[in-house]
């Protein structure tokens, strides 16, 4: 939600945590949690930080190449509805469960709506 209020104005370049109009926009969250969230950001490459008196963030790539699946899995990991449905785990009763192709299903559909949405149209 941040990064799509203050990327709705195409004139904002930089933005910064301790900003006033963060405050008045997110009151009561922290700077604290709004740093990692700008962490992970960074550490995938979506914004980009500069330090500095004058610093702030901006965006790494222009918005409507950023898609809402990479800003939901820089900060939360890899969309994944269930365990078995993990790259990492494989399950051995998938075969015979019936809710594994439901959620599988609902998984893919889920994907492929976060990457066809971008940073840009979730700002309109």
């Amino acid at each position: 939600k941040f990064l799509i209020i203050f990327f709705k104005n195409e004139d904002m370049k930089y933005f910064h945590i301790k900003s006033e109009k963060i405050e008045v926009t997110y009151e009561g969250i922290t700077e604290k949690f709004l740093a990692k969230i700008f962490q992970s950001l960074t550490r995938v490459g979506l914004i980009v930080s500069h330090r500095g008196a004058r610093g702030g963030f901006c965006l790494a790539r222009p918005a409507d190449q950023i898609t809402a699946k990479e800003l939901m899995e820089a900060i939360q990991g890899p969309i994944c509805f269930s365990k078995c449905l993990s790259e990492v785990e494989d399950c051995e009763k998938k075969d015979v469960c019936k809710l594994h192709e439901i959620l599988k299903k609902a998984q893919e559909h889920t994907v492929k709506l976060l990457s066809q949405k971008t940073l840009a149209d979730l700002a309109k």
